[in-house]
């Protein structure tokens, strides 16, 4: 199955919920976001090595689907609940790469360096969304076979740093669609 991404103005085939898409929409910080409902959200890190990105993001990135590229994935957690898988794909990652330190991430959430305003020559290109099956998605299932098998709401976008890009797409969870809506609001 290819993923079928849509601009923002198609936003209401992805979710009805005007609370999600508001969520799906904003172009701040999603880390910092969640933090305001749970201080202790945390990052498990699933993946990161050099590999072969996915069709649709060699597709995205002008890349052949051959070319090497650095990719990490993640999941946040609130109170062990997963609620964001996120993948991370930099390609040409070598110490002239402005992205290059990201590999020593750890723990670290990303939307810590990338929304970090000591970082003025980061910017974002606009999203594109999508929904997506959980089984589609490297290492989730793997690492949570406890997430039923279904559809996750994707938001995708690439951040520049000296040209450099850093594709990022962000798949929010079943859990976090049924989360409590004064929480996610």
């Amino acid at each position: 199955m290819t993923i079928q991404w849509k601009p923002e103005k198609l936003i209401h085939r992805i979710h009805p919920d005007r609370a999600i898409q508001i969520w799906l929409k904003d172009d701040q910080s999603l880390t910092a976001k969640l933090r305001c409902f749970c201080p202790g959200i945390n990052v498990e890190i699933l993946n990161e090595a050099i590999e072969k990105p996915l069709k649709s993001e060699a597709d995205y990135l002008g890349l052949t689907k051959t070319q090497k590229v650095w990719v990490r994935s993640i999941v946040l957690k609130c109170h062990e609940i997963p609620l964001i898988y996120a993948r991370t794909v930099i390609p040409y990652l070598d110490e002239n790469n402005p992205w290059h330190n990201l590999q020593n991430l750890g723990t670290k959430p990303l939307g810590e360096i990338l929304f970090d305003p000591k970082q003025p020559a980061i910017r974002r290109l606009p999203f594109r969304f999508a929904t997506t099956k959980l089984s589609q998605l490297p290492y989730l299932l793997k690492q949570f076979p406890n997430i039923q098998e279904g559809f996750g709401l994707a938001r995708q976008s690439v951040f520049l740093q000296h040209q450099a890009p850093l594709l990022l797409t962000e798949v929010f969870l079943p859990d976090f669609c049924t989360y409590p809506k004064e929480n996610i609001n």
